[in-house]
C-alpha cells in the first residue's frame, strides 16, 4: 500500500514536469507540417533556411523567415518593401525528408532588413497544412521551456541526396529584452547556440503557441536570439520601413526654404495598407511623445501620402535650408484600424530603416557590392559578383577541369590553365598540404585530380573568408582559373595532383578580376591580423596593434580568444591565448552583444609552434570599436597570458665534419709472402683445441659424479626413520680379507670406460 501511493505521488509530481518538457503529439504533428525547408538562389549562389506557414487562403499560403535567408544581394541598397529582391529564385519543401515532401516555388512578398524578417508567398497549393497561430501570444518567463524548430546545417544532415529531415531542439528562455523605454519585447533569448540553417524557423512553447523566429547566435556563449511572436504578427498586419528626405534643390548656402520629397516603404503582403499620412515638425526640437491612447502628435502638420506599390511619397518644404531636417510620425491605415509610429527625427539622407528610428542594421565586415557589379570584401579585395547559373567561357590557352579529370595522363608534366568552379574551401591535409576544393562545370567533384596550394596561396584563399560569409547555410561559388604543372599520383593518393602557382577569379566574360600568388615579401602597410597570420616567422618577440573580429572565448590546451580577420576568415596558421581576466571580460562584455565584434586588439608574437609551425600570439588588450571607429570600451588583462607548452623547433641534426686527410706519398710495399712453417703451426693449434675439450669434458663429468654420490648419501639419511631411543647395534665383525681376484688383460689402444649409467659421455660410444 505504501509503494502504491508513492508511486501515485511520484507520477503526480513527475508527469507535469514531463508534460512542461515535451510537445504533446498533436502539436508536435502540426508544427512540423506547418514548418519548411527554404532553399534560395541557385548554382553559383545558394542558400539555406527555415520557415513557417502562417496564414492560409485557399490554395494561397504565407510563409515567414528570416530575411538574411533570402537576401543574396551582399549589401545592395534596397527600401523595405521594394520588389528587388523579387527575382531571387526560392523555393520550399513541406515535409522536407519525408516521402511526403513537396517542393513549391515561392515568391518574395515582404521584406523587413531591420527586423529580418521576409514573407514568402505561395499559390495553387492543395491541401496546404495548418498555419502556426500569430495572434495568440503565450506569456513569457525566464527558464520557460521552448523547443526550436528547422533544418541546422540544411542539407548538411541529410541522408544520401534528399532533403534533410526537420529539427526539434528543446531549450529554456534565459532573457526577455526590452528596447530603452519601451514595453514591448524587442528579442528572447534562449539557452543554447542556434545552428546555420535554423535561421527562419519557429520557436514554440510546449502548448505549441509562437514564441518568435530564431534568427542568430552569439558565437562561443551558448546564447541563441529569437525575433518575438509581435514583430510577425506587425509585418503581417502592414507597417513602416525606411524613410527617405531627398532634397529636390540642394544649395548649401541657403537659408530659407527648399522642396524635398519624403519617400516612406511601406511593408505589407498582405496589401492591408489603404493610406499613409505623414504628421511633421520642423526639425532640431526635441522629440514629442505618442499620446495616449496613440494619436497624432500635437501641433503637427498633416500630409497625406501617394500610395504606388510598396512606396509612400510627398513634397514637403525644408526650413532652413534643409539643414535641421524635420521630426515626422506615420500614420498608417490598416483593416484593423489606424497605426502611429513614435515620432522621430528624419535628416537630410536616407535613415532608419524603419519607422521607430533605429539605426540602420549596417556591417562593415560583411562584403559589399560595388556600383560596377563586384564583391568587395572588408579587406579590399575584390572578387566577381556571384550570379546564377553563368557558363563562363573556355579560351583556348586554358583547360577545363571536366577535360583535364576524364583524361589527366597526357598534361603530366605540363604547365596547365585549369577553369574550374570552387566555393574557396581549404582542407589541410596530415601531410601538411593544402587542398582547393574545386568543381566541374556541372557542380561535381573531380574524382582523379586534385588541386594543391602552396602554404602563402592557401592562406591567402582562406582569408577571403567565403565559406563564413554569412550566419545561414550558404555556398557561394565562383569561376576560377588555376595555373599550375600536373603530376602523376604518389603512394596511396590515387589521384593526379596540380600544384598551383596562382589563381585568378573571373568575370562571367572569363575574364580575371582578382589574381592570386605566393608570396615571400610582406605587403605594404601597416600589419594585420591576414598578414602575420601569413608571416608569423617575421614578427616574432613583436607588439602589434591591429583591428579584427572577435568570435568568442574557448579553453582547450590554454585560454584562447576566437579572432577573425576583416573578412570573416579565422586565422589557420595561428595559436591566440590570452589571460582568463581578459577572456572573462570578453565573455561579459561582448559576448552579450551581436558576435562577431569588430575590436582593435594589441598582441605579442610570442613564438613559432615547432610541432605545428603555426605562429603563437598573445592577447593583452582589446578596444571595442563602434560607429566610424570610436572606442567605446577598452579590456585589458591583469594577468600573464596563459600560454600551453609550446614545442621548440626540432635542432638540426649535428653532422660531422669530415676528416682532414692527409696526403703522404709513400712506396707500395709488395703483398707479404706466406711465412715458412704456417702449415705446422696450424696443426699444433688443432691439437691444442682437442686436448682442451676432452680435458673439460672430464673434470664435467668427475663434477656430476661426485655431485650424485652427496646426493644419494642424503637420501638414505632422509629415509631413516626417527626412533624415540636409540638402538644398541650388534657388533659387526671386521671383514675377511679376500684376495683380490686377477685382472682381466688390458686392451692397450683403449681405457675401459666407466659403467654407462655413470658416464655422461656414454652416448658418444
Amino acid at each position: 500500500m505504501y509503494r502504491l501511493v508513492l508511486a501515485v505521488v511520484t507520477f503526480g509530481i513527475v508527469s507535469p514536469a514531463f508534460a512542461q518538457n515535451s510537445l504533446k503529439e498533436e502539436e508536435l504533428l502540426r508544427i512540423k507540417a506547418a514548418t519548411v525547408f527554404i532553399k534560395v538562389g541557385a548554382a553559383r549562389v545558394r542558400a539555406t533556411g527555415s520557415g513557417f506557414l502562417v496564414k492560409v487562403e485557399g490554395e494561397t499560403g504565407y510563409l515567414v523567415t528570416n530575411d538574411h535567408v533570402i537576401d543574396l544581394s551582399f549589401g545592395g541598397d534596397e527600401m523595405p518593401g521594394e520588389s528587388a529582391k523579387k527575382s531571387t529564385p526560392v523555393s520550399v519543401v513541406f515535409d522536407s525528408g519525408t516521402a511526403k515532401e513537396r517542393e513549391i516555388k515561392a515568391s518574395i512578398v515582404a521584406a523587413d532588413p531591420e527586423r529580418d524578417l521576409a514573407v514568402l508567398k505561395v499559390e495553387k497549393v492543395k491541401g496546404l497544412p495548418t498555419p502556426l497561430d500569430i495572434s495568440n501570444p503565450p506569456k513569457l518567463f525566464e527558464t520557460m521551456p521552448v523547443f526550436v524548430c528547422g533544418f541546422p546545417f540544411g542539407s548538411g544532415l541529410a541522408a544520401g541526396n534528399k532533403n534533410p529531415e526537420i529539427s526539434i531542439g528543446g531549450s529554456t528562455i534565459s532573457s526577455i529584452r526590452t528596447e530603452a523605454g519601451a514595453t514591448d519585447i524587442s528579442s528572447v533569448q534562449i539557452n543554447g547556440a542556434l545552428n546555420p540553417g535554423n535561421s527562419g524557423g519557429p520557436v514554440v512553447t510546449s502548448d505549441g503557441k509562437l514564441v518568435g523566429v530564431a534568427v542568430k547566435t552569439v558565437r562561443g556563449a551558448g546564447i541563441g536570439i529569437a525575433i518575438p511572436q509581435h514583430e510577425v504578427a506587425a509585418v503581417m498586419r502592414g507597417r513602416v520601413g525606411r524613410l527617405l528626405l531627398l532634397p529636390t534643390k540642394m544649395d548649401a548656402e541657403a537659408k530659407g526654404d527648399i522642396p524635398a520629397k519624403l519617400e516612406v516603404g511601406i511593408i505589407d503582403p498582405l496589401k492591408n495598407v489603404k493610406s499613409i499620412t505623414a504628421h511633421f515638425l520642423p526639425g532640431g526640437k526635441p522629440l514629442p511623445k505618442t499620446p495616449e491612447p496613440p494619436g497624432p502628435i500635437p501641433d503637427a502638420m498633416k500630409l497625406p501620402l501617394k500610395l504606388v506599390d510598396d512606396q509612400g511619397t510627398a513634397e514637403v518644404t525644408l526650413p532652413d535650408g534643409g539643414k535641421k531636417g524635420l521630426i515626422v510620425q506615420l500614420e498608417l491605415e490598416v483593416a484593423e484600424g489606424k497605426i502611429f509610429t513614435n515620432a522621430i527625427a528624419v535628416a537630410v539622407g536616407p535613415t532608419g530603416p524603419g519607422a521607430l528610428g533605429r539605426p540602420a542594421p549596417s556591417d562593415p565586415n560583411g562584403p559589399q557590392r560595388t556600383p560596377d557589379g563586384k564583391l568587395k570584401l572588408a579587406s579590399g579585395i575584390l572578387l566577381p559578383f556571384p550570379r546564377s547559373p553563368v557558363m563562363f567561357p573556355t579560351p583556348s590557352n586554358s583547360e577545363s577541369v571536366s577535360i583535364v579529370n576524364a583524361a589527366p595522363a597526357p598534361f603530366v608534366g605540363k604547365t596547365i590553365r585549369l577553369d574550374a568552379i570552387s566555393g574557396c574551401v581549404i582542407n589541410p591535409t596530415d601531410k601538411n598540404e593544402f587542398e582547393l576544393m574545386v568543381e566541374t562545370d556541372s557542380e561535381n567533384v573531380p574524382s582523379e585530380l586534385r588541386v594543391v596550394l602552396p602554404k602563402d596561396l592557401a592562406l591567402q584563399v582562406a582569408d577571403l573568408g567565403i565559406p563564413e560569409l554569412i550566419t545561414v547555410v550558404i555556398q557561394i561559388k565562383f569561376p576560377v582559373r588555376v595555373v599550375g604543372k600536373l603530376a602523376k599520383p604518389v603512394g596511396r593518393e590515387h589521384r593526379y595532383t596540380l600544384t598551383a602557382d596562382s589563381i585568378e577569379f573571373l568575370d562571367e566574360e572569363g575574364k580575371a578580376v582578382t589574381t592570386l600568388k605566393p608570396e615571400s615579401n610582406l605587403p605594404a602597410g601597416k600589419p594585420t591580423l591576414a598578414t602575420v597570420n601569413r608571416f608569423p616567422d617575421k614578427f616574432v618577440g613583436q607588439t602589434l596593434t591591429f583591428d579584427a573580429l572577435v568570435k568568442g572565448t574557448r579553453y582547450s590546451g590554454g585560454t584562447g580568444i576566437d579572432l577573425g580577420t576583416l573578412n570573416l576568415a579565422s586565422p589557420l596558421n595561428l595559436e591566440v591565448y590570452t589571460s582568463r581576466s581578459l577572456a572573462t571580460q570578453v565573455e561579459s562584455d561582448i559576448a552579450k552583444a551581436d558576435l562577431p565584434a569588430r575590436v582593435r586588439v594589441t598582441v605579442e608574437v610570442k613564438a613559432i609552434n615547432g610541432k605545428t609551425q603555426k605562429g603563437v600570439v598573445g592577447v593583452k588588450q582589446l578596444d571595442v570599436l563602434g560607429d566610424g571607429d570610436k572606442v567605446n570600451k577598452s579590456l585589458k588583462t591583469t594577468a600573464s597570458v596563459e600560454y600551453p607548452a609550446i614545442p621548440a623547433p626540432p635542432k638540426p641534426s649535428a653532422v660531422p665534419a669530415p676528416a682532414k686527410v692527409e696526403e703522404k706519398i709513400s712506396q707500395v710495399a709488395p703483398p707479404a709472402k706466406p711465412a715458412e712453417g704456417n702449415s705446422s703451426m696450424l696443426i699444433v693449434a688443432l691439437v691444442a683445441a682437442v686436448v682442451l675439450v676432452l680435458g673439460g669434458g672430464v673434470v664435467l663429468w668427475m663434477a656430476m659424479r661426485k655431485s650424485k654420490a652427496v646426493a644419494e648419501e642424503g637420501d638414505e639419511e632422509a629415509e631413516e626413520p626417527a626412533r624415540a631411543k636409540p638402538v644398541a647395534k650388534k657388533p659387526v665383525p671386521p671383514p675377511v680379507a679376500k684376495r683380490p681376484a686377477k685382472p682381466a688383460p688390458r686392451d692397450k689402444g683403449r681405457e675401459t670406460p666407466p659403467p654407462a649409467e655413470d658416464n655422461p659421455f656414454a652416448s658418444f660410444e
